[in-house]
């Protein structure tokens, strides 16, 4: 038996109804969209004890961490007991483990996230790539969030999109190095990425923070050039 706080119901009990268990996570997302992560825990126990989903059943488990994202140690606390219930985690798992991380500003929790992102041969997509630059830069890491692309989406095979860019630029605005910002737009040009709105808009930010006005300007006519095009 399980040595987890959840415990489901008699496995030989007929399946619930799809409507009402569709209800009750609708109601576990809710309450944690509103800030409520204790109601959200309290709906999505009474619901594994009705029997609408198993402990570590994925869906249901991800629904609960993303109600509880507002506190990477509460996420990560029922993260370990799913995985005693036996959780199969997923892309989304992880992707809202970093999303707590990245709430919190908890450099710690992200890197625990990517190391189990790597173990899992996990890819990752771009949700996970931006919340991991953004977790390390929220959390005053510039340099290792801008190593998010360096090595950590290099050694998965992952290249850039756009709005991946766009974190990065950001990232290197708000920790001060305009310098790295420059090198990767000009790394966008080499690749031949079209920054699009959010790039260019983030490159804009990087300037603002920088008090660069001239390149603000420079970067203003590139978009102009581009909306031409």
């Amino acid at each position: 038996s399980s040595s987890s706080s959840f415990t489901s119901s008699s496995s030989s009990a007929p399946p619930p109804p799809p409507a009402e268990r569709r209800v009750w996570l609708r109601s576990v997302a809710a309450f944690g969209a509103i800030g409520r992560p204790a109601t959200a825990r309290r709906v999505w126990r009474a619901g594994l004890a009705k029997g609408l989903w198993e402990a570590g059943e994925t869906m249901p488990v991800n629904t609960l961490l993303n109600a509880l994202s507002g506190s990477p140690g509460k996420t990560e606390a029922a993260y370990a007991a799913a995985l005693g219930d036996g959780l199969v985690p997923d892309l989304v798992t992880h992707n809202t483990r970093l999303k707590a991380a990245m709430r919190a500003a908890d450099a710690r929790a992200a890197e625990a996230v990517l190391a189990d992102l790597r173990a899992a041969g996990m890819v990752g997509d771009e949700y996970t790539w931006n919340t991991a630059v953004k977790a390390f830069s929220y959390a005053g890491e510039p340099g290792r969030a801008l190593a998010v692309r360096e090595v950590d989406m290099a050694a998965a095979g992952f290249e850039p999109t756009p709005s991946v860019w766009g974190s990065l630029l950001v990232a290197a605005g708000r920790g001060g190095a305009p310098e790295a910002a420059t090198q990767l737009w000009a790394a966008m040009g080499a690749a031949g990425v079209d920054p699009g709105l959010d790039g260019r808009h983030a490159l804009l930010q990087v300037c603002a923070y920088g008090l660069r006005f001239e390149e603000a300007l420079a970067v203003l006519e590139d978009a102009k050039r581009a909306a031409a095009r």
